[in-house]
């Protein structure tokens, strides 16, 4: 709108460009290009004034300005990383993408986070170069305690800086409903390393004490399947001057593993236990994400919490002989 045109050959107006706001080519409209609200327009004769845009003299004809006032925005996110199963396991890398609707940049010093659902300690990702493209990505790495069910962001955000596009439109940086990484890929999150849960046995406790040759089943129990590979998973058992040592050779994808122990001329216990921390002589004990297992026994869990089973494997003897005769 121009309020005041006073005896001159031309006429300014300043153009906002507002949101929503488009054109390739910015022009006067088709219809009513030129027009008067009120009042006159005329010359120092008193005519009207022709409001007819000549041919090939309209703005667009003149200039060539391109009005965009349609902020960027987040499309999706998405990942290069190839679905579950298996689960990603600690160390795992998990490439993250944020799609935008058009070419952003952002600013020099400035810093672009990405935050993942990973349960009770969420996941920042920071991206510090983002240079005039319709996307960004980082790599997450899986750390020990992150667990999801299938991998989302919570949240996209700009600590610092600003995220624009070639028309210095600041993006927009809600994640579209049904477009978050969840909805487009399914990755699961295991970073919770195996552990043992218990020791426990399905023999019958004592008494009577178990003799030599009496065979004891020994179970360990795990907090999830574990798959042994490349070794032996060894039990020690304490036994008195000379302990037992079980070997399980094969766990294949189980929650628990059993071996048997036979009692030994000389084995004693007065309640059997295991000592010290289960231990692998070579290999690997890990779940299906790889991670490896944590071999340490609860305290409270252990054989002799769980059982009473008693070791007698010391012969009776004859001590002396003896007699009441005078």
């Amino acid at each position: 709108t121009i309020g005041t045109i006073t005896n001159a050959t031309s006429a300014s107006a300043t153009y906002t460009v507002a949101e929503g706001h488009v054109s390739s080519d910015l022009n006067t409209t088709a219809t009513l290009p030129l027009s008067l609200s009120a009042g006159t327009l005329r010359d120092a004769g008193d005519n009207d004034v022709s409001l007819t845009i000549p041919t090939n003299e309209n703005l667009a004809d003149n200039r060539a300005i391109v009005i965009d006032g349609v902020r960027p925005t987040i499309t999706s996110l998405n990942s290069s990383t190839a679905d579950s199963p298996p689960p990603k396991g600690i160390g795992a890398a998990v490439n993250v993408t944020v799609n935008f609707s058009e070419a952003v940049t952002l600013s020099s010093g400035g810093n672009f986070r990405i935050t993942l659902e990973t349960g009770t300690s969420d996941a920042i990702l920071n991206i510090t170069s983002i240079p005039g493209v319709t996307s960004t990505q980082a790599t997450y790495t899986v750390v020990e305690g992150h667990s999801s069910g299938d991998l989302t962001a919570n949240s996209v955000a700009l600590t610092a800086g600003t995220l624009t596009d070639a028309a210095g439109n600041t993006a927009t940086l809600t994640i579209p409903s049904g477009q978050n990484l969840a909805d487009n890929r399914a990755i699961v999150i295991d970073g919770v390393r195996p552990t043992i849960t218990s020791l426990n046995s399905s023999t019958a406790d004592s008494p009577p004490p178990k003799g030599i040759g009496a065979t004891v089943i020994v179970t360990v129990n795990f907090s999830e399947a574990v798959t042994l590979t490349g070794g032996n998973l060894l039990v020690t058992l304490e036994t008195g001057t000379s302990d037992a040592q079980l070997t399980i050779s094969s766990i294949s994808s189980a929650t628990s593993a059993q071996a048997t122990y036979t009692v030994a001329a000389g084995h004693v216990s007065p309640d059997l236990n295991a000592i010290d921390n289960i231990s692998l002589s070579a290999g690997t004990l890990t779940d299906a994400a790889g991670n490896t297992a944590n071999l340490d026994i609860p305290d409270g869990v252990n054989l002799a919490d769980n059982r009473a089973i008693v070791i007698d494997g010391v012969r009776p003897t004859i001590t002396a002989l003896w007699s009441t005769t005078p």
